[in-house]
């Protein structure tokens, strides 16, 4: 479920970071609630959950009602088995989630450099993860997808977090994502 910017993105030597990032959430504590489902049909389904000031309704105009979808969204790695589904099961988008807030900018101080992000794994479906900006659950975007094959059929929920990386500047904090490698992983 994707709803209201909620993390504790608390590091103690980026205190400007933290600030863009609480104003990011202040300037959104009623963001719609979005529950992301994954299915064997190829689409991502994207369930309205609730508003914050009105549980009922959701949808950019407040016509879907709680439990309906508001929109699907099917991942690109999975558009050739499309054609497979109507005669042959056909593993597809039926892997796990996982969302974080982050900062993608140069300025993590300015609330507008803060997404959200839904990072999503095809289990069965195929060897790759993709992302898409859900900062505003009605209208969101397909960022990236990443396909290796050594990753194999990533079964676990993808992670976002942050790490330091050394550098020739020196250390430097980046956001990276972290997903268990899977099943049916070429050998070496």
């Amino acid at each position: 479920v994707i709803g209201p910017p909620s993390a504790d993105n608390s590091w103690p030597a980026e205190t400007a970071d933290n600030a863009g990032y609480a104003l990011y959430k202040a300037a959104n504590p009623n963001r719609p609630a979005r529950l992301f489902v994954g299915s064997n049909t190829g689409m991502v389904h994207a369930i309205c959950e609730k508003t914050g000031a009105n549980p009922g309704d959701c949808g950019s105009a407040g016509t879907n009602a709680r439990g309906m979808e508001v929109y699907a969204f099917s991942p690109p790695a999975i558009l050739p088995k499309l054609k497979l589904t109507p005669s042959a099961h056909a593993f597809s988008a039926d892997g796990s989630f996982g969302g974080a807030d982050l900062c993608l900018a140069a300025d993590c101080s300015i609330a507008a450099n803060w997404k959200t992000m839904l990072l999503g794994s095809l289990y069965r479906g195929g060897n790759s993860l993709f992302a898409m900006d859900v900062t505003n659950p009605d209208t969101v975007s397909y960022m990236f997808k990443l396909y290796a094959p050594m990753l194999g059929e990533s079964w676990s929920a993808p992670v976002v977090g942050r790490a330091q990386i050394d550098a020739a500047t020196g250390p430097l904090n980046r956001w990276i994502a972290l997903s268990g490698g899977g099943y049916w992983a070429p050998s070496g």
